[in-house]
């Protein structure tokens, strides 16, 4: 099912009601429409409680703004990826003697936080090729020498990493074997 179809998005109008509930192409005709405005109250499941319709960035980026994108989903996916690993190779958890830098660099602390990292684990859904191998890069260098690797199992990456049917499996095979055998260093 086409992500504009589906229909989980409310608002709330100025006499303070519930509307909906409407498709994400609907709720961009009620925009284009002038029905929502900015300060328009809106919310939808996975939305912590009813916000400002510039508040939330699916409804921000792809229907208040104007003009034509440079950049397609993938494409700025890629690129925030490829900044990520970067800031991750700026900031190394280990030093020029192999030896373990504590604390964690901030970066790959904030990276490492489940609820940060559910959402990097969940781009290995699109099959992308290119994304879930930026995806396996940066989740080695996050979760090198990381105490959080333990709880990695809670995102799903092991299940999605399973489900990819891509031939560019040297990335996702470097991840793996990272992760495993931290993980059985362990028991």
């Amino acid at each position: 099912m086409h992500r504009d179809s589906v229909k989980e998005w409310y608002y709330g109008n100025a006499e303070k009601e519930r509307l909906g509930p409407y498709s994400f192409k609907e709720m961009r005709d009620l925009w284009m429409s002038g029905q929502l405005m900015p300060k328009t109250q809106c919310w939808a499941h996975g939305v912590d409680g009813w916000r400002p319709l510039h508040t939330v960035p699916q409804l921000k980026w792809c229907i208040m703004a104007s003009g034509q994108a440079t950049l397609n989903e993938s494409d700025l996916a890629t690129l925030i990826l490829n900044m990520m690993i970067t800031m991750c190779q700026y900031f190394p958890s280990r030093d020029e003697d192999d030896t373990i830098i504590r604390p964690l660099p901030r970066f790959k602390r904030l990276l490492s936080d489940s609820s940060n990292l559910s959402h990097i684990v969940q781009l290995l859904l699109t099959f992308d090729p290119i994304l879930v191998e930026k995806v396996a890069v940066l989740l080695r260098h996050v979760m090198r020498d990381n105490p959080q690797l333990q709880r990695l199992y809670h995102t799903g990456v092991f299940f999605f990493i399973m489900m990819y049917t891509g031939s560019n499996l040297l990335p996702i095979a470097r991840s793996m074997t990272l992760f495993i055998m931290v993980w059985f260093h362990y028991w």
